[in-house]
């Protein structure tokens, strides 16, 4: 996801952002670095931006004398003035929007927002293009694509225009050779695109592809587009039409998260900009000479932060870039090439990144073992958002229980900066078991392996049901269990301990052994977002597991308390 919404028109650059109460900002064009206004609201996604110049609305004056006689001279029309479209959504998931012209400071900045109706399950796209035109668009609940027009001062279209198709990413506009070009992420991960006239939409065509992120395009002529993407494998892909042919995917490498951005400032010059995965820096690939190159950016991020989320780029003239991004201390940066150097800058704002959590598992409560006396746990959790690689971690417990209700703090399994967007599906697990036997190290592998099937199982079954257009996930199903609907909230112990113990068999089960707690909360983006309070305060909650029939001897069936939460950040 991109936090940060750019735009560029001659040598004038504008960015948007949310700050920390989910209000839309800006920098002043007028009054340079360093102040910020407020344009309110509170918004549910990142903005999306865009600035043209345009034929602002004729003022009439009515005082004038009607006996006067005309002016001399010929009719001059309202001039070309900088045009700026903002979109974001707000707390009804509705599609918001304002528009202003020439500078902010001459605008009364805290006119209402307008309402264009919808509700939407992804951040808002926008693009600008001849006439005068605004388009813009979002998923629906069902995951289809629709879009809404508005050309010169008329008003919006009056309904939201549905595309088809199902999705989990936002759109990716491009206009190349005076057609629009959409591209987004589909049910099933591939690359999907589409491309219209103005008036009339082609059809979706499948760019394959095993994406992790939401596909990025960019061009550098009107025969020329060029698609970028993190796959699944965490390596930034590429692939491109010459206007002949759409080339196969390349792979350029690395180990990535988020999404890239991409700028062309020259014919055969591409600058792409992605986020390590592991060290959360700036990297930045380029291609010119008919070379890949890459490096790691100083982006001003002090070390021991990092970057919050996705960068944001935008390229002003030849050999002239800027690349905007939040950090992990809710800091506004960027960096800037002037044709020979990168130069760090702070932006002087705070601002925050929708749809950005922490999941843990905080406590285990044992109030009756499954052994006649102490159990001895290890536990493990999972983190998956859309078709990116799990998030693992797993604990060793060890002796529990005994003759008084036993908590155990579980400090390993916290995840602490996942972003899940909102038309994206996830899911959060865990499992605990009691093994006394089998030796630890193995304990937790199996335990390990066993979580990540489970989490790509729920992500399988929910990746079909989007593709079905449902709009609300409330049972999984799970692989050797099609027929088993298994709830998405609560213990599902029961339900699935056969499948669990068939992912486990590197583990020796033996006497008073067993699976003792086991949920998976797996959900839209959007519904987590509404868990969350439209992401605004912390969720949490405490599920019992009641345990399967123990052995004859054990200490009967089980009694454990897990408490888990998710909250933004």
């Amino acid at each position: 996801m991109k936090a940060i919404a750019a735009t560029k028109l001659g040598s004038r650059k504008d960015f948007f952002w949310l700050d920390n109460n989910y209000a839309m900002n800006t920098q002043s064009p007028v009054r340079g670095p360093g102040f910020n206004l407020n344009f309110g609201g509170i918004f549910t996604s990142a903005p999306a931006a865009v600035m043209m110049n345009a034929h602002a609305p004729v003022v009439v004056h009515t005082g004038a004398d009607p006996s006067a006689a005309p002016a001399a001279g010929p009719v001059i029309g309202p001039p070309l003035t900088p045009r700026l479209d903002l979109f974001g959504l707000g707390l009804d998931y509705a599609m918001y929007h304002k528009r202003f012209w020439g500078a902010f400071d001459q605008n009364d900045f805290q006119t209402p927002w307008e309402k264009l109706d919808g509700v939407f399950t992804s951040a808002p796209a926008a693009v600008d293009w001849g006439n005068e035109r605004v388009d813009v668009f979002g998923l629906g609940l069902e995951h289809a694509m629709y879009q809404k027009t508005a050309i010169g001062n008329d008003a919006w279209s009056t309904q939201w225009a549905r595309l088809g198709g199902t999705f989990t990413s936002a759109a990716s506009l491009i206009v190349v050779g005076g057609r629009l070009n959409l591209f987004a992420r589909g049910h099933d991960f591939t690359c999907r695109g589409n491309h219209s006239d103005g008036t009339t939409w082609f059809g979706f065509q499948n760019h394959g592809g095993n994406l992790a992120s939401p596909p990025v395009a960019v061009s550098w002529g009107p025969d020329r587009i060029d698609l970028f993407a993190i796959f699944n494998d965490g390596a930034l892909w590429h692939r491109w039409w010459d206007g002949q042919i759409w080339n196969d995917w390349e792979s350029l490498g690395g180990k990535y998260a988020g999404e890239p951005a991409a700028v062309s400032w020259a014919p055969g010059r591409l600058d792409v900009f992605v986020m390590g995965s592991d060290d959360r820096a700036l990297h930045h690939h380029w291609f010119s000479g008919d070379i890949w190159s890459s490096e790691v950016l100083n982006s001003g991020v002090n070390p021991g932060d990092g970057l919050a989320e996705s960068p944001t780029a935008i390229s002003l003239a030849p050999n002239q870039i800027e690349v905007f991004v939040p950090t992990l201390q809710n800091q506004l940066r960027s960096v800037t090439w002037n044709g020979s150097a990168w130069s760090p800058r702070s932006e002087g704002a705070n601002m925050r990144c929708p749809q950005r959590y922490s999941f843990s598992v905080d406590e285990v409560i044992v109030r009756t073992t499954r052994s006649s006396l102490t159990d001895t746990d290890g536990a493990v959790s999972s983190v998956l958002a859309g078709n990116a690689p799990a998030q693992t971690a797993v604990q060793w417990i060890g002796d529990t229980g005994g003759p008084d209700p036993k908590q155990n703090q579980t400090n390993l399994l916290v995840f602490s900066s996942v972003t899940v967007d909102l038309a994206e599906p996830m899911s959060f697990s865990y499992t605990v078991i009691n093994n006394g036997h089998a030796d630890q190290d193995k304990i937790l592998a199996a335990l390990k392996s066993g979580s990540n099937a489970l989490a790509l199982g729920g992500s399988s079954s929910m990746q079909e049901d989007i593709g079905k257009g449902v709009a609300k996930i409330v049972t999984i199903a799970l692989e050797g269990l099609v027929k088993v609907d298994v709830p998405v909230v609560g213990s599902i112990l029961a339900a699935i301990e056969s499948w669990l113990l068939g992912k486990l068999t590197d583990i020796v089960f033996a006497n008073c052994d067993g699976i003792v707690a086991v949920e998976m909360r797996a959900m839209i983006g959007r519904d987590l977002h509404l868990l969350t309070n439209s992401g605004r305060s912390k969720f949490s909650t405490t599920t019992t597991h009641h345990g399967t029939d123990s052995p004859a001897g054990c200490g009967g069936n089980s009694v454990y308390d897990v408490l888990w939460s998710i909250s933004p950040l």
